[in-house]
Formats: structure tokens, sequence, C-alpha cells
């Protein structure tokens, strides 16, 4: 058995941070390659840092476009819904 201590400090409100900025070392990638890129974010305080993240392509990958999206859940949730606007016809229906 570990044994493990924490330090815990509780604070009133809400703190989080926000997304700044979205930096691609390179904008085209090919199968098989990693894709490096720098998330900017900013602390409660309006603190910036730099989040280094490595995405790895898979070397099989059959599509000609991919899109990388960087967000919270609620964009991400938003990403899933259906169009707010109706199909007009039968071809925008996509089952």
């Amino acid at each position: 058995m570990y044994k493990r201590q924490f330090h815990v400090r509780l604070a009133d409100g809400w703190k989080s941070s926000r997304l700044d900025s979205l930096d691609l070392e390179q904008n085209e990638i090919r199968p098989g390659e990693t894709l490096n890129a720098v998330i900017g974010v900013k602390n409660y305080r309006g603190e910036p840092a730099a989040i280094p993240v490595s995405i790895p392509i898979p070397p099989d990958l059959q599509a000609t476009d991919v899109q990388l999206f960087v967000g919270d859940a609620d964009a991400a949730l938003q990403m899933d819904e259906p169009p707010r606007t109706p199909p007009q016809t039968l071809s925008l229906i996509h089952i």
C-alpha cells in the first residue's frame, strides 16, 4: 500500500483559463507525421502560458482533409449539434 499526502486550499469563486492562441508548426501534414503546436492560454489573473502539444497523424489515414479542433467542452458539444436551420432539400440530409 502506498501513502500519498496532499495539501488542499479552498477558495471562493471560479478560476479558469481561456484559450488565447494556437500556433501550428506547419499548416499541411502527411499521414505518419506528427503535428506540433503550441496552445496559448491566459489564466484567471491574465498571466499567459504556453502548452506544447504533439499530435501523431495515423500513417494509414485515408482522408484528404482533416480538421483540428481546440476548444472547451461546451464548444465541442456545439459542434455535435444538428444544424439550426432545417435542410431545404433531400440532398442536405445526411443519415
